[in-house]
Order: structure tokens, then sequence, then C-alpha cells
């Protein structure tokens, strides 16, 4: 006959062994090769890493963020070359690329804070602040927000 305590502890790291695994892979299943990124534009790919982000899940909300830097980093860094100042709202979605690369800088940068990679968050703000600067993010509610001024705040809050 099996021994109750025996059998406690057998079930008790059977649990640690097998469950635990399959419980954390669901936080770390994504990776940039393992996303799905749709038709491969930077919208999409943006609006999925928010879509992670605000779920939760965010080792895939970072894995879309840093796909889409991949992507459209260079373009990104090319259409803000053309500003001196934010772009007149009829003109802002001429900047497209710029406009996700900097929100989902602003995205990693959130993953980064609440993963505890503080020096990563600020890595990421900084970015925004000097080679992003005019970057906007499309809310849904219908409007375009400033991405340098929300780095800006997450940067005094790091200094604190």
């Amino acid at each position: 006959m099996i021994n109750a305590r025996f059998l406690r502890i057998f079930i008790f790291f059977s649990v640690i062994l097998f469950i635990s695994p399959l419980m954390l892979f669901k936080g770390y299943a994504a990776t940039e090769d393992t996303i799905d990124i749709g038709d491969g534009s930077s919208s999409f790919i943006t609006t999925k890493a928010w879509e992670m982000y605000n779920k939760k899940e965010y080792l895939s909300a970072l894995a879309y963020a840093e796909k889409c830097i991949e992507l459209y980093e260079s373009e990104a860094v090319t259409q803000q070359e053309f500003l001196t100042r934010y772009p007149e709202k009829k003109d802002i979605s001429k900047y497209w690329a710029l406009n996700d690369v900097g929100t989902c800088y602003y995205i990693a940068g959130l993953v980064s804070l609440k993963t505890g990679e503080n020096e990563q968050a600020r890595g990421y703000f900084t970015f925004i602040t000097k080679s992003l600067p005019y970057a906007s993010c499309w809310d849904p509610k219908g409007w375009y927000w400033k991405v340098r001024p929300e780095a800006n705040k997450k940067l005094q809050k790091l200094k604190q």
C-alpha cells in the first residue's frame, strides 16, 4: 500500500513539474518568430501590440512591438527627418511608420516597466524623445496623441 504522505508529495511535484510549465508557457509563448503579423502592415502589428499589452500578455506585446520596430524603424527615422515640428492634423497619418514605430517603442517601454526592466524602459522612452520626437499614436476613440510627452512623463517617474 502506498504511503499517503508519499502520494501527496508525488502529486505536489507532478503539479510543479508538469502543470506549472504549461501555465507559464502561456505568458512566454510568443516570440518574434511565432507571432501572426497578419498583412504585415505597421498598423496591424501595432494594434496587436496594444491588444496583447491590454491583455497583460507582456511578452507577446513586446514581440509585436519589436517586430514593428524591426520592419519599419528605418522608414520611421526617414519620415522623422522631414519634420521640424508635429505635422498638422490632416497630415499626421502620412507619417504612418513614424507613428507606429514611435508607438511600439512606447509599448515596449511600458512592457519593460511592467516587468521591472527599468533601464530597458528608460532606453525605449529616451529613443522616442531623441530620435522620434514627432511620433503620434492613434487612439481608437478617434484622435491622435503625442508620444513624446507621454514618454517624458515615464522618464520623469523613472528618475524618482
